[in-house]
């Protein structure tokens, strides 16, 4: 209501999981916000929710932090993980991106030196500074590290999978690591279409 926005609610008793798989199922929804529980007590529950919703729905998920909260009359400040050609191309990415800061932040996480090579050879249209991870048991504090610094509040993971030898796509346990070890507000793309503007 601080936005003049309605938003309509329901709720629903039963087993979460079943009730999560029957309301996607019968109303298909094109993007699913779930919030990101900060209490270490209920956080198990909370990652069982999202790994079954990401192994559910094949659109658009977007996991809400407490910490940095996304506010309609604040700039946008997006970062994407994997680079440039890694850029999810949905409208809805598109449309933030026309939202953001300039110049684009992009994040890449290495596991060789030859990834390395293919990174750098990668041309966008946009504007762009990109870091890039070697993979070790540190990356995700490096990349912590570097969301904060540059004041990231929204990071764009693609989950879409593209080709068997795309080495850079994000795997199903990299979005895990992600998902779990950073405290930022994440829009995971997928590979179901829809009008952003229907």
């Amino acid at each position: 209501l601080n936005y003049g926005i309605n938003i309509d609610y329901d709720f629903t008793f039963g087993n979460v999981k079943n009730e999560i798989e029957t309301y996607l199922k019968e109303h298909k929804p094109d993007i699913i916000v779930l919030g990101k529980r900060k209490s270490k007590i209920f956080k198990l529950i909370g990652d069982s929710v999202t790994d079954f919703v990401l192994d559910k729905h094949n659109g658009v998920i977007m996991l809400a932090s407490n910490e940095n909260v996304l506010e309609p009359d604040k700039e946008l400040s997006l970062g994407i993980l994997n680079g440039p050609e890694q850029t999810p191309h949905t409208a809805i990415v598109e449309a933030l991106i026309g939202y953001s800061q300039k110049p684009l932040k992009l994040f890449q996480i290495i596991s060789n030196s030859n990834e390395l090579a293919n990174a750098n050879s990668n041309s966008t249209a946009i504007k762009t500074v990109e870091y890039v991870f070697e993979k070790k048991d540190d990356s995700m504090k490096n990349l912590s590290s570097y969301l904060s610094k540059n004041n990231i509040n929204l990071l764009c993971v693609d989950r879409s999978k593209k080709n068997d030898r795309d080495k850079t796509n994000t795997t199903k346990s990299d979005i895990k690591d992600v998902t779990s070890n950073l405290d930022i507000s994440m829009l995971l793309t997928g590979t179901q279409k829809y009008n952003l503007y229907q």
